[in-house]
Order: structure tokens, then sequence, then C-alpha cells
């Protein structure tokens, strides 16, 4: 089994970057998995706002007994939605970011008796990103 815990989230430029402690609690080495997901809440009345989308990952491997950092960095693109007109716009509004080894929702946390870290970042207005 593995734990999983966030450690940092930080604005970095253009990219947020995302540090996570895994500990392999087990007798077995193993791989582990951390997911990184990206629900958006915006304040303006946006339509087919999407479930919590995976939007970065990285696989670590431990022997029993041991802990690694991992880091994962979302750019900006991974807080946005491409508009009708195929540009990538980042709501105004809050955004989720959900830290696991599964998704964020109900039936993978009751599945796996784990939960998911969750942590906040806001957007104080639209941005339209340039490709």
């Amino acid at each position: 089994t593995f734990e999983t815990k966030t450690e940092k989230a930080a604005l970095d430029g253009r990219q947020v970057t995302i540090r996570a402690k895994v500990t392999n609690t087990g007798a077995i080495s193993g791989k582990e998995t951390v997911q990184v997901y990206v629900q958006a809440l915006p304040e303006a009345d946006v339509t087919n706002i999407p479930n919590p989308q995976l939007k970065g990952l990285a696989k670590v491997f431990l022997e029993p007994g041991e802990e690694k950092t991992v880091t994962v960095k979302l750019p900006a693109a991974a807080f946005g939605q491409y508009d009708e007109d195929g540009r990538c716009v980042i709501h105004k509004g809050e955004f989720r970011i959900h830290v696991g080894t599964h998704g964020p929702d109900g039936r993978s946390c009751a599945l796996t008796g784990t939960g998911v870290d969750t942590l906040t970042v806001n957007a104080a207005a639209d941005i339209v990103l340039e490709s």
C-alpha cells in the first residue's frame, strides 16, 4: 500500500507546480501513480463545464518503507477550455486541483478507501491564451 501527501503547490509564472510525497507503507516494492485533476468552478455563466479532468501524473517506484517526492507541472492551458473560435480561455473563478492516486469522485474514494488532497487556485479575470 502507498500513502500520498501533497507537500506544496506553487504558481511559477504560467504554470502550477505540485509536489507530493509518496510513501510505500507496505511490505512489497512497487510502483504508484500520482494523479492530478483540475476542476473549474467559474464565476460567470459558462456552459459545458466538465467534471474534474486528469491533467498530469507522475509514476514512482518504491521499496518497502521508502518515500520519494514527485513533481507534476501543470501549464496554464490545463486550466482552460477551448471556445467556439478555437481559443483556449481560462474563465474567471475558482479551480480545484485534486491530487491523489485515483480520481476525486466518491466512488473511487470508496473503492480504494483513500481520499485525495484538494487545493484551490483562483483566476481574477478571464484569460485568453495565445497559441
